[in-house]
């Protein structure tokens, strides 16, 4: 990871000091995917609070949590393809030079009812 993406990382992770992790049932009851992934789906959640998306590398992951990068790669492909995640790569302008990967949540797996603590029927 290059040390500006590093910086903007851990800038974030100061400002969230209080972030949290959302684990959707559909992910945490999934029993084709690892504890594993399912912890780096949660840090996914929390890094994706500020954006929208997730813009970490595979070398912030790694650093994080002493896996290698073929795990933290494999184990992002799989929470792509059974859709958990919606991965967007921002290309330089005319190129195929890859600038940036995203990793959305995707919002169908998420059905929270949210209330306001002002609700007078609470």
């Amino acid at each position: 990871m290059d040390k500006e993406t590093d910086k903007r990382i851990h800038e974030l992770l100061a400002e969230k000091a209080g972030f949290y992790a959302v684990i959707p049932g559909a992910v945490r009851y999934d029993p084709d995917l690892s504890y594993f992934a399912k912890i780096l789906y949660g840090e996914i959640s929390a890094l994706a609070t500020k954006e929208g998306y997730c813009y970490a590398t595979n070398s912030y992951f790694e650093r994080l949590y002493s896996m290698t990068k073929t795990n933290i790669s494999q184990t992002i492909g799989k929470l792509v393809k059974k859709e958990y995640l919606i991965l967007k790569l921002i290309y330089k302008e005319g190129t195929k030079e890859i600038i940036e990967r995203r990793l959305y949540l995707n919002d169908k797996f998420f059905k929270i009812k949210m209330v306001s603590s002002e609700d007078p029927t609470l």
